[in-house]
């Protein structure tokens, strides 16, 4: 069982509270952290504990990263939205217990926690100090011992490891620290003013590291956010573990592939069914397909010229008259002229609304033609 601390400003009875309070429930808790409440009208991070009790180990390395994340949070108290507020003003204890829960909750902080894999999370207000946030990739039902047993415990956390933050900062991180004598702390601001007075830049021992976690801390919340947002359009999510997501997400894109090729498929097919059961334009299939050339072009709404060219013979003018009487189209101008074999006729008509597209009147009269 390994156990991890984040807090270097931690008393040793806050600590084993916290200890004491995860093993004592069959270790079905991953996780404890206090959040302080600041006359900043905030929640910081004041201490944590988080246990390796052997469960799924994929399952721990996600946890644990929300867990070590969680020491550069920051809550306020007026973000209705927030759990831990609401908690903390309504003096109650919340319960999110279960995917859908945490997902509906309306916290930003629950729903990062789903997306590592958490399933319970327990908020317990600690009047005046802050709220003790617990959470488990398990599903654990409520249970009103553990939250009596946490209030009975509540004097611990007004212990002066509970101190803001920034005045242990202030003193060399060691100042306040019981275990700590006025000689070292002495000694730590003596080689801070030397440093300063050689105009040397001053890191402290969680400088560094802090810039590390911030800078980890962003690139997290920006690729939750994409999480998020692929969340969204994946309609069926078999589990909400990000291995999960990303396989649900990439079976749904294939499927929709599928479809894209199937419908894409389909229309070529109906594409190629009609140019087969279409006449080529300008020929007539039958006996006058090698003697006939129909050209058929709009001048306006409602006129059209027609121009046939054909061999001379067979009365092709009769012929294109009675097409023209027999599709009820008006005549205004006609013209016949001969080239050796050849003849050309150019007929200007008025064309009824029902024929009034250059492909459907040239069909028609195609169709009249090869009859006759």
């Amino acid at each position: 069982m390994e156990e991890l601390h984040l807090n270097t400003t931690t008393t040793t009875s806050l600590q084993l509270l916290l200890q004491r309070l995860l093993k004592s429930f069959s270790n079905s808790w991953y996780y404890a952290i206090f959040w302080k409440a600041s006359s900043e009208l905030s929640f910081s991070w004041s201490d944590g504990l988080f246990l390796n009790s052997g469960q799924d180990m994929a399952a721990i390395d996600d946890v644990e990263w929300f867990y070590v994340l969680s020491l550069t949070k920051s809550f306020s108290f007026t973000d209705t939205s927030s759990t831990l507020s609401r908690a903390f003003s309504t003096s109650s204890p919340i319960w999110l217990i279960g995917a859908n829960s945490l997902q509906v909750s309306g916290c930003d902080r629950a729903r990062e926690a789903l997306l590592h894999g958490i399933q319970t999370l327990l908020f317990v207000p600690i009047s005046g100090a802050g709220v003790l946030e617990l959470g488990s990739c398990m599903i654990i039902p409520e249970n009103w011992t553990l939250i009596q047993q946490i209030k009975s415990w509540s004097s611990s956390f007004y212990d002066t490891a509970l101190l803001p933050l920034a005045l242990k900062k202030e003193a060399g991180l060691s100042c306040l620290d019981s275990d700590h004598s006025e000689s070292n702390c002495g000694g730590t601001v003596m080689d801070l003013t030397r440093q300063r007075k050689r105009g040397q830049k001053v890191v402290t021992q969680r400088e560094a590291p802090a810039s590390h976690v911030e800078a980890e801390r962003q690139r997290r919340e920006k690729l939750n956010h994409r999480f998020y947002a692929l969340r969204s359009v994946v309609p069926n999510v078999s589990r909400m573990d990000k291995a999960s997501l990303l396989a649900d997400a990439v079976t749904y894109i294939n499927e929709l592939r599928a479809k894209v090729e199937e419908l894409e498929a389909k229309t070529k097919k109906e594409i190629t069914v009609e140019k087969s059961n279409m006449p080529p334009s300008g020929s007539f299939n039958g006996v006058n397909a090698t003697r006939m050339e129909l050209e058929v072009r709009f001048l306006g709404s409602d006129d059209a010229l027609i121009r046939l060219r054909s061999e001379n013979s067979g009365h092709p003018s009769a012929l294109l008259m009675d097409a023209l009487r027999e599709l009820e189209l008006h005549v205004h101008h006609a013209s016949v002229s001969t080239v050796k074999e050849f003849m050309l006729q150019d007929v200007v008509v008025k064309v009824p609304l029902e024929l009034q597209s250059e492909q459907t009147l040239e069909v028609a009269l195609a169709s009249k033609l090869e009859m006759n």
